[in-house]
């Protein structure tokens, strides 16, 4: 896969909370965000194929991966968010 770089200001609250984030899914903080953003476009690309009712259900689901997510990040033991 071709990479391309780009930048971006990101506030400095979100930024410190994108760290814990990273520190306990145990990747670091471009990863993660790489990872977040990838979901992200995939559920718009996919909300624009589909109506409304549709993407409820895609956020539903979503919402529901991410549940699980966390749940098996609260099992690494790790200090949790603030």
């Amino acid at each position: 896969m071709e990479k391309e770089k780009i930048s971006f200001w990101v506030p400095k609250d979100m930024l410190e909370r994108l760290d814990r984030i990273a520190k306990i899914a145990d990747v670091d903080r471009t990863k993660l965000i790489l990872n977040m953003l990838d979901e992200f476009s995939k559920t718009l690309d996919a909300s624009g194929k589909v109506g409304i009712l549709q993407l409820s259900v895609l956020i539903r689901n979503f919402g529901e991966k991410m549940n699980e997510w966390a749940k098996n990040v609260k099992k690494k033991k790790v200090e949790p968010l603030k």
